[in-house]
């Protein structure tokens, strides 16, 4: 009997000199806010010591235990939950780790099996939707976020723009941004009680300005034409240039609002080119198109102040050769123009004319051998002949 009561106290005593194993369970939640509860469960091999402690302890964001923070208690010998709070302001990480360790005796257990996320980035942000003045931001969505912020600069300046609270949404669009610029682009996630994770960069270029494309002369008079073209994303206005095609210098500039323009005090049968540029909101503009290229029309017989006969004589002619018409009213002006058979104006005369019978001499000495268009225009009434040089 009394070695019955030996070997007993011996087995007791070997049981409860054994080493303290702790093993840290799985930690449920994932991710975590800064100020969250989390429950942390373990087991113990055998019971501690009396006045035994056990401590959940919280890693940095690399898992590493070199200065743990205590994160929560539990007074107890065996097995159990300790209910322990992720301290405010702890560093957005996604490679946090938890163990368990206890007071008597000193003993340090495992480490929970699986990474943690403390305060994360939002993840996949990217930038989609990329026109010349706007560009989309996209995220996934994340658990533990109540809201997203963003802001964004460009890549060239110092500071962001103040901060947009999205709400729930996972993207968000950027207008009225300069074309061909790179800019950067910041996330962050918010929890309910304020804590914000690190913000999450990501870049990219908007465009170039659209070059207008689709010119066309849709209509025309002897001394206007209806320019249009196809309207341009990031268009907030555009400018038009043109000039007599024998010109090198464009020297005429015209802006517009809508995608069509009337440009006024054109040349009759003169022929023009004209490019567009579209011009953004932020002042910015594309390049020129190419040339929309066309050709005044003659001047066309019309009734009016002008009656009656009208005569270009003689024809053939040497250079020189007469211009008669006939006019209802006196001390009326006139415009005598004269153009070759490629439309170019050789000369231009303007004449005052007497009431009935009205002849003009005109010398074209230095001009070529060929066919030519004698117009004569007398507030808005067009008369028109013809006379050949040889």
């Amino acid at each position: 009997m009394k070695k019955s009561i030996l070997i007993a106290a011996l087995l007791f005593s070997a049981f409860y000199s054994r080493a303290l194993v702790i093993t840290t369970g799985s930690i449920a939640g994932n991710p975590f806010c800064g100020g969250a509860s989390v429950n942390v469960p373990y087991t113990v091999d055998v019971p501690a010591a009396n006045g035994n402690v056990f401590t959940a302890q919280l890693s940095d964001k690399n898992g590493s235990f070199a200065s743990p923070v205590n994160i929560g208690t539990l007074s107890k010998k065996g097995s159990g939950t300790i209910v322990a709070t992720i301290p405010l302001g702890t560093a957005t990480g996604t490679k946090y780790r938890i163990r368990v360790i206890a007071s008597n005796p000193a003993t340090i257990g495992s480490t929970n099996s699986q990474n943690l996320s403390i305060n994360p980035q939002p993840t996949s942000v990217g930038v989609d939707a990329v026109t010349a003045c706007s560009a989309t931001v996209g995220w996934n969505a994340q658990s533990n976020a109540s809201s997203f912020e963003i802001r964004y600069k460009l890549s060239t300046d110092a500071g962001y723009s103040s901060t947009t609270n999205v709400g729930l949404n996972l993207s968000y669009t950027y207008s009225g941004l300069k074309p061909g610029k790179m800019y950067d682009f910041q996330v962050r996630a918010k929890c309910a009680n304020g804590q914000a994770s690190t913000w999450k960069k990501v870049s990219g270029t908007t465009l170039a300005a659209p070059v207008p494309t689709g010119g066309l002369i849709t209509a025309l008079t002897v001394t206007t034409a209806t320019l249009d073209w196809a309207d341009m994303s990031c268009g907030s206005s555009y400018r038009v240039r043109y000039k007599e095609a024998t010109s090198a210098v464009w020297q005429k500039y015209v802006n517009a609002t809508p995608s069509t323009v009337v440009l006024t005090g054109l040349f009759p049968a003169t022929q023009y080119d004209a490019q567009i540029a579209t011009i953004t909101s932020t002042n910015d503009s594309s390049a020129y198109s190419s040339s929309v290229s066309w050709e005044q029309p003659y001047f066309k017989l019309e009734q009016g102040n002008l009656t009656g006969e009208f005569k270009v004589f003689p024809s053939p002619s040497n250079g020189t050769f007469t211009v008669q018409l006939n006019s209802m009213a006196a001390n009326t002006g006139a415009e005598i123009t004269v153009q070759n058979i490629y439309g170019q104006v050789v000369l231009r005369k303007l004449i005052s004319l007497n009431e009935g019978i009205n002849s003009e001499l005109i010398s074209l000495d230095n001009e070529q051998k060929g066919l030519y268009v004698v117009m004569v225009n007398s507030g808005g009434q067009i008369m028109q002949g013809t006379v050949t040089i040889q």
